[in-house]
């Protein structure tokens, strides 16, 4: 029925000939796929809808296969690299249904069979001994303050996300590896948080604690100018409340869903101010006025609330579309050569932890900067970001055909063993991990090659940040029967 009313409204609103039909066609068995496989996992447990291979299912169906049909319905999104019937979108759809099938095999074959149930029942309210309440309550201190410095000291001297200077980020290259990563524990200390204030419900405060871990977390993402830093946050609380609660708490999903929408139009109109009009921002009283001027020129030229909320989804759709820059991978030709760079495989065990000090000649991981040339858009400094390559586009532009089955094959057996450690009651040293690569691990924007180098290197850190919060793993030991056994007769 969905795909009827899909099929409808396109031919209606535009789009014409095979390509469009032959788009439609594959959607629609891309999606009954999708939404067998969700299904099946749904229906075991009802918390299995945060569970990694079905987040990223449902997220690959939108970026990849709802949100580019608006290049069918409305042709003048269609990007100039594109032949006009949009064929190049039809043979990367193909692609993906292929990558994907691949991926929903890894998947099953490294599913544990029979102990995937997350525990039933009402929560068990826990209370944590005073020795471990304590060291949990200074690690988030250390964390947040850490992350909190960092952020103030890339802000200041303008290196901050979105509002950095290119000059400034690039020629302090070597520390900002460093430096970037540790501006990521704010994020895990509203991790921590979360789990602890829904853990401890009625502790006080732990209550004032995940406020304050919020609200900061919402702020800096405002200033980065990006949608991405803000909206994760609702992510974070929605799923560990889930999964602490055990009942799906849908309410943080209205607020990402409305919040993406509303936040589009007011991040766009900052990114100008910062960008284009060089507002300075390196301030918290410089990001409040570049802040009122966006939201000033969103409600320029007497719009309505109707049609900036228009102009949101619209801006956000074009963001989902991921499949457009695989076709545009399909276009490249001889082209190709000028997006890849120097880094080669043998490295991905290295390159995460050999700080850029001690090697000079560590390659510059650049490809959306010149996967943006390529295409004949300028370049990073002149557009002020690069074109999102996606994971996909990058192991057909690598490797071909070949290459996306194999890399996806290898994502779904990765997402699937993290799924795995978390059945029956979870223990808040694994929800932390879990979270933190749920939220920080997976950027299918990225590269191959950056994104499974940032995802060691995170992985490593999330790992060390456990150790140092739970402390290490007690080992559960069965107790000794104290009646005594009678023995078997012969």
């Amino acid at each position: 029925m969905l795909g009827a009313l899909i099929w409808g409204a396109a031919s209606i609103l535009g789009g014409q000939g095979l390509q469009l039909q032959s788009y439609l066609a594959l959607l629609g068995l891309y999606g009954a796929w999708s939404a067998a496989f969700v299904a099946a996992r749904i229906r075991r447990a009802k918390l299995q809808l945060f569970e990694i291979p079905v987040y990223i299912t449902v997220l690959f169906f939108f970026q990849f296969g709802l949100a580019p049909l608006r290049n069918f319905i409305d042709p003048t999104q269609l990007d100039v690299n594109l032949s006009a019937n949009g064929e190049e979108l039809v043979q990367a759809l193909s692609y993906i249904i292929l990558g994907m099938g691949a991926f929903w095999m890894g998947c099953e074959l490294f599913r544990r069979k029979g102990g995937d149930r997350f525990s039933a029942g009402p929560p068990r309210q826990s209370v944590a001994p005073q020795s471990q309440r304590g060291r949990v309550l200074l690690q988030f201190g250390v964390l947040y303050a850490l992350g909190l410095v960092t952020r103030i000291y890339l802000l200041k001297n303008h290196l901050y996300a979105y509002t950095a200077s290119m000059d400034e980020y690039y020629a302090n290259l070597g520390s900002m590896q460093v430096v970037n990563v540790i501006a990521e524990f704010g994020t895990l200390a509203l991790i921590v948080a979360t789990i602890e204030r829904y853990r401890q419900r009625y502790d006080p405060l732990w209550r004032i604690l995940f406020s304050v871990a919020l609200s900061s977390e919402i702020l800096w993402g405002l200033i980065s100018g990006q949608k991405s830093s803000v909206l994760q946050n609702f992510l974070v609380v929605a799923l560990v409340s889930s999964f602490v609660m055990k009942r799906l708490n849908l309410r943080w999903f209205v607020i990402l869903f409305f919040g993406l929408v509303l936040l589009y139009p007011i991040s766009n109109a900052y990114r100008t101010v910062v960008r284009v009009e060089g507002t300075d921002v390196s301030s918290f009283g410089g990001a409040a006025q570049a802040g009122q001027t966006a939201f000033n020129k969103v409600g320029e030229g007497g719009s309505s609330a109707g049609s900036i909320r228009r102009q949101g989804l619209d801006s956000a759709l074009e963001r989902l579309d991921l499949l457009t820059s695989v076709a545009q991978v399909l276009t490249l030709g001889e082209r190709a050569s000028m997006v890849k760079g120097d880094a080669q495989w043998w490295m991905l065990p290295i390159y995460p932890f050999v700080p850029r000090l001690l090697w000079p000649s560590k390659p510059i991981l650049l490809e959306a900067g010149r996967f943006t040339g390529a295409l004949g858009n300028g370049n990073l400094e002149t557009v002020g970001s690069g074109t999102a390559i996606s994971y996909p586009g990058d192991l057909y532009l690598q490797f071909g055909l070949l290459g996306i089955p194999v890399g996806m094959f290898v994502l779904g057996i990765v997402t699937q063993w993290f799924t795995n450690r978390m059945s029956g009651e979870v223990e808040p040293r694994e929800l932390f991990i879990y979270t933190a690569v749920f939220i920080l691990g997976f950027s299918f924007e990225a590269d191959v090659f950056l994104f499974w180098t940032g995802f060691i290197r995170m992985l490593a850190v999330f790992y060390v940040m456990r150790l140092l919060i739970y402390g290490p793993r007690t080992q559960h030991r069965r107790p000794a029967p104290s009646f005594p056994v009678r023995a078997r007769r012969p």
